[in-house]
């Protein structure tokens, strides 16, 4: 009998070992997935602030100047973004000041003539 509950005493002491060595294996998956989301995370931060730095940069080249001194690309561009303007203040019924154009600030569609004024209180 006292053999019996060694065996006994032993197989459990087996398979809680076996049962402690897995969940380490688990939890060492776990903090592996985490860590990756989290890189992942930050990756799609980066791309995000990558964007808002290109967008900030596309903006500084479209209202640089005169376009003449610009290379042929960005002066493709930015006659695309001056049509796009043209578009929408076409579809809005307003107009535009595209980059060559004397009102508002060049790249930016100007403010309608019926626009309420500001309020000075």
């Amino acid at each position: 009998m006292p053999e019996e509950k060694s065996d006994l005493k032993r197989e459990l002491n087996h398979l809680w070992k076996a049962a402690v060595d897995q969940l380490d294996e688990i939890k060492d998956v776990i903090v592996q997935g985490t860590e990756v989301g989290r890189q992942k995370l930050d990756a799609v931060m980066l791309r995000q602030n990558r964007e808002k730095v290109r967008a900030e940069l596309g903006r500084l080249v479209h209202e640089h100047g005169p376009r003449d001194d610009m290379p042929e690309s960005w002066r493709a561009v930015c006659e695309r973004l001056d049509e796009i303007e043209r578009d929408i203040a076409a579809k809005e019924g307003g107009p535009t000041s595209g980059h060559d154009d004397a009102g508002g600030t060049p790249g930016t569609a100007a403010e309608p003539a019926d626009a309420a004024p500001e309020d000075p209180t």
